[in-house]
């Protein structure tokens, strides 16, 4: 799949963009289960973090959400290339200058104690993923980088 498949969505997303390439994704049931058989992740991990699904466009939405809770970009994923499933197509551009937008978060616990770097977003829901499994999603704020400046 080439990016000038996905040019229409790159643009600044918004909350309403989000919500709906969410309910687009629990709609579509094969579109779920194969998020969640490629990831590992519970319905609930993927609501939370707010994956999602373009149907005109055929791919996965991912929210890039800076530390201050503003929509950075979307990370953009195919159902199926010639390298797999669930896999890297691109992210929009970053335009942060400042520094608060250059980490996305991946969770939002109220006091976290810990933090914990992820290498992709990808990486950060599988942690977030285990941490749930352990009762320990509260502790651990969990964050990845975003930019390309």
């Amino acid at each position: 799949m080439e990016v000038s498949h996905v040019k229409h969505l790159v643009k600044l997303a918004t909350e309403k963009d989000i919500e709906k390439y969410q309910k687009e994704l629990f709609s579509n049931k094969e579109m779920l289960n194969l998020v969640k058989g490629k990831t590992g992740l519970s319905e609930d991990v993927i609501r939370e973090v707010k994956i999602g699904y373009s149907k005109d466009s055929n791919v996965f939405t991912l929210p890039m959400i800076a530390l201050d809770g503003s929509i950075v970009g979307l990370e953009f994923r195919t159902p199926e290339n010639e390298k797999g499933k669930f896999k890297f197509i691109c992210k929009t551009k970053g335009f942060a200058q400042d520094p608060n937008k250059l980490l996305c978060k991946i969770n939002s616990p109220e006091n976290p104690t810990e933090i914990f770097v992820a290498a992709g977003f990808k990486d950060g829901y599988a942690v977030l993923q285990d941490l749930k499994n352990h009762g320990r999603e509260n502790n651990v704020l969990i964050v990845t980088k975003f930019c390309y400046l």
